[in-house]
């Protein structure tokens, strides 16, 4: 099960790569959106065992979602039928629809746009750079 912590781990392991960047240059800015991050789901003995600590964990992840806080990732959900609990809706994978919802996520809108703006001058400036 992944936290919200390890989501912002992983889309600042991206922004760190410098692919957002790049492929932004590249005119190519939604190639890389939507981003999907997948995880490790709960089986069904961790759902029977273990049902209120995963309700807990899916409360946690939709609070800081897209749906809750207006920007960030989106949840995908599944339809699992459980023998005992029936059917449970659980998270599947976790989805940044576009570069400024992986931005404003992970706090980096600003630094973003100012190294946007400068690399673009600079592309301007030395066209053999880009």
């Amino acid at each position: 099960m992944i936290t919200p912590a390890e989501i912002r781990q992983k889309a600042l392991k991206l922004w760190d790569s410098g692919k957002v960047l790049q492929v932004a240059l590249q005119n190519e800015g939604e190639c890389l959106f939507p981003w999907v991050i997948s995880f490790r789901k709960p089986n069904a003995r961790q759902q029977l065992e273990d049902f209120s600590t995963i309700r807990v964990w899916m409360e946690k992840l939709k609070s800081q979602g897209k749906a809750v806080t207006g920007n960030g990732y989106h949840l995908d959900y599944k339809v699992i039928n459980h023998r005992q609990l029936g059917e449970q809706r659980l998270p599947d994978r976790v989805v940044f629809q576009g570069r400024e919802d992986l931005l404003r996520f992970i706090h980096k809108l600003r630094e973003f746009e100012q190294l946007y703006a400068s690399a673009s001058a600079s592309i301007a400036r030395h066209p053999t750079l880009h």
